[in-house]
């Protein structure tokens, strides 16, 4: 759930313009960019929560076995 997958896509991309040429690279310069700011929002915001219950999955998991 918490991957490091924006930090990949901005390198394959940069990776992908230094060796061919790309038809609306800045569109799809944008598009990284938005969807990484997204993911870092939603994952910001729901970090704690999902912990949280794996954490308490985990102790009534012990508890019981």
């Amino acid at each position: 759930f918490f991957g490091v997958r924006g930090v990949g896509s901005l390198f394959y991309l940069a990776y992908a313009v230094s060796h061919e040429h790309v038809p609306d690279e800045a569109w799809l310069w944008s598009t990284v960019a938005f969807t990484l700011i997204v993911s870092v929002l939603l994952h910001g915001v729901t970090a704690t929560p999902v912990m949280a219950r794996l954490d308490a999955r985990r102790k009534a998991t012990a508890a019981t076995g």
